[in-house]
């Protein structure tokens, strides 16, 4: 079973699913279920878990997160597995429109004169970078 974090906000339920009992942001602890999105990534790792892990707003700041979530297990299966795409800078062959689409929802909702600049927390690879910098993004990734 995954290990409970040092500042007690995750419960462990199960050698794959793990529940935070407070917002990872803000440390409130009451939240919103969400409708959980029909399309999953990783399906050979999490697709057994389909039904059981979903999305939750923090009512405190509002922040989505996943609650309940996969395992740390799980996670590390997934990222260290061979169908994990975004290990390398020129990612999928879908790359290329999808960052296209996020670039101009995220460009339609900047404030006039605010500089494009961009923060991937958990850039991969770094491919949505690369493709933001070509269209003029000031990009930083983690």
């Amino acid at each position: 079973m995954s290990p409970e974090t040092t500042d007690n906000r995750t419960s462990t339920v199960s050698d794959d699913i793990d529940i935070l009992d407070s917002c990872p942001l803000c440390g409130s602890q009451a939240f919103k279920t969400l409708p959980t999105p029909g399309r999953w990534t990783g399906a050979e790792v999490f697709g057994g878990l389909k039904g059981r892990i979903g999305l939750m707003r923090c009512l405190g700041c509002g922040l989505v997160f996943i609650n309940p979530r996969p395992s740390i297990e799980r996670l590390t299966t997934f990222y260290s597995g061979d169908t994990y795409c975004c290990h390398s800078a020129t990612g999928s062959a879908s790359a290329g429109a999808k960052a296209d689409y996020l670039l101009n929802r995220i460009a339609k909702n900047l404030p006039s004169g605010v500089a494009r600049t961009l923060l991937d927390y958990g850039a991969g690879g770094g491919a949505f970078l690369l493709h933001a910098r070509t269209h003029g993004w000031e990009v930083r990734g983690f």
